[in-house]
């Protein structure tokens, strides 16, 4: 396949997570496994894909060995990529409870989706899957989003 042709990418950009759940794969045998921890920054993100960025009509930025909002640069990476192509649309899965709640403010008046992985409807039930994750933080950053998008 041919670059011209690349229409949507799912993109790691963070190996970094505030959370320490059970269950992941960045664990083994409850500890976390040797990787190294990085986060992109803006500057590599837009080496990366500034060839690509003005015909893609989506970006995801997932979640598989972190959070995204683990990255400190998301929202500049965000702003760029709306600033080069005002069309594409912008996905950001996160546990929700890590980042400033002005950038989810921001994020959600730029047009991203963020897509809000919650597994309980407390502090209590939240910290067995998503060990170190608030979920009163959890709810004032959905809120800060909400409030824009």
């Amino acid at each position: 396949m041919s670059s011209k042709d690349l229409i949507a990418i799912d993109f790691e950009i963070a190996s970094t997570c505030n959370a320490v759940c059970p269950v992941c794969i960045r664990r083994n045998h409850g500890q976390l496994a040797e990787f190294t921890q990085q986060y992109r920054t803006a500057d590599e993100v837009k080496r990366i894909l500034s060839d690509t960025v003005k015909q893609l009509e989506h970006i995801q930025f997932c979640g598989n060995y972190g959070d995204p909002m683990t990255c400190a640069e998301i929202l500049p990476i965000c702003e760029w990529f709306k600033e080069q192509n005002p069309y594409v649309s912008i996905r950001i899965a996160t546990n929700g409870g890590i980042g400033k709640p002005d950038h989810y403010r921001q994020l959600g008046k730029l047009g991203v989706e963020m897509v809000f992985g919650v597994d309980g409807a407390s502090n209590e039930i939240l910290d067995l899957h998503r060990v170190n994750v608030r979920y009163d933080r959890v709810l004032r950053n959905m809120t800060e989003y909400m409030s824009e998008c």
